[in-house]
């Protein structure tokens, strides 16, 4: 009987380590998600800038400016919409 109990006991710890390893991996990869965006976002007036400083004044049209280096079509034309504007403030 406590055998049984002792296994079922380590059976229950192994699944827990199981499953509470891969709640860490996904909290991981949530925070390095979470990192990714804000290093994005404190990024976006540095590339205007740039932009300003090697191209001049925007020359082009908000509508079909994506980043090209997004494979995602909607992450692509938020990124760019997000770059566009940054470049955009710093007209003149």
């Amino acid at each position: 009987m406590i055998c049984a109990m002792t296994e079922e006991f380590h059976d229950a710890v192994i699944k827990y380590k199981k499953m509470r390893a891969r709640f860490d991996q996904r909290q991981k990869l949530k925070n390095e998600y979470e990192l990714l965006i804000k290093f994005d976002e404190h990024t976006y007036e540095l590339f205007g800038l740039y932009q300003q400083a090697i191209v001049g004044d925007i020359n082009v049209p908000k509508i079909n400016y994506r980043d090209p280096n997004e494979m995602s079509y909607m992450w692509s034309w938020i990124k760019g919409n997000r770059k566009w504007h940054a470049w955009n403030k710093c007209k003149g």
